[in-house]
C-alpha cells in the first residue's frame, strides 16, 4: 500500500450499508467535504437524520450506482455483496474499501487524529486502525503538536511572501521546524510583529 491522503472535496462517493457502520463512514467523508451517497434497503437512524446532507436511497445495491463515484466504501453485513462491490470497482478503477477486508481493498481508512491543519495517522498494510484508536493517537501527539502546527504554518506563509532566495527560504524553512513553542513565539514576534 502507497500512503497518501486524498482530497475528496466535492467529490462523489458512496457508501454502500444502512447502518451505523456506514454512518461512520458516511460522517468521515462528509467532514472532508464529500458529496456522500448511501445505498442499503434499509437505513438506520442516525443516516436518516443527516439526509438534509447525505443522498439516502433507500434500494438494493446494483452496480450503476458505482458509476462516477470517486471512491465506494462497502460497509454492508453481507460479505459476498461486499466482495461484489469490490470486484465492481475494481473493473472500473473505482477507489473502494471493503469492510474488514484489506486485501479486497485497493484503499484503507487509517486511524487518524485530526488537530486544526494537522492530521497524525497510523496506518498498517494488516489494517492496524482495528487496535490503535485515535485516543492512542492524542496520547502520541498532545495538544502542543497543533500549536507548533499552527505557528510554523504562519511563518511558512510570511517567510514564503519575504524572501525570494529560495536557497534562503529552504534553509529558513528547515530551522524554524527546529525551534520549540516559545522559541517560535519569539521568533514571530521579532521577525514579523509590529
Amino acid at each position: 500500500m502507497y500512503p497518501a491522503m486524498l482530497n475528496i472535496s466535492g467529490k462523489d462517493v458512496l457508501v454502500v450499508g444502512g447502518g451505523e457502520t456506514a454512518y461512520i463512514k458516511a460522517m468521515g467523508l462528509l467532514n472532508y467535504h464529500a458529496n456522500v451517497y448511501v445505498i442499503a434497503p434499509k437505513i438506520c437512524q442516525n443516516l436518516m437524520e443527516k439526509s438534509a446532507e447525505i443522498t439516502i436511497i433507500k434500494e438494493e445495491y446494483q452496480e450503476i450506482y458505482t458509476e462516477n463515484k470517486f471512491i465506494v466504501v462497502a460497509v454492508t453485513d453481507n460479505e459476498e455483496l461486499n466482495e461484489q462491490i469490490g470486484e465492481h470497482c475494481y473493473k472500473a478503477n473505482i477507489l473502494c474499501s471493503i469492510l474488514n477486508k484489506p486485501h479486497l481493498s485497493n484503499f484503507t481508512v487509517p486511524a487518524y487524529l485530526k488537530r486544526g491543519d494537522m492530521i497524525v495517522t497510523v496506518a498498517s498494510i494488516n489494517s492496524i486502525s482495528d487496535i490503535v484508536t485515535t485516543q492512542d493517537i492524542e496520547k502520541m501527539y498532545p495538544v502542543i503538536v497543533e500549536e507548533k502546527t499552527e505557528i510554523v504554518g504562519r511563518l511558512r506563509k510570511l517567510i514564503a511572501f519575504t524572501h525570494t532566495n529560495e536557497a534562503e527560504k529552504k534553509s529558513l524553512l528547515r530551522w524554524i521546524s527546529t525551534l520549540d513553542i516559545s522559541e517560535l513565539h519569539d521568533y514571530e514576534k521579532r521577525n514579523f510583529m509590529c
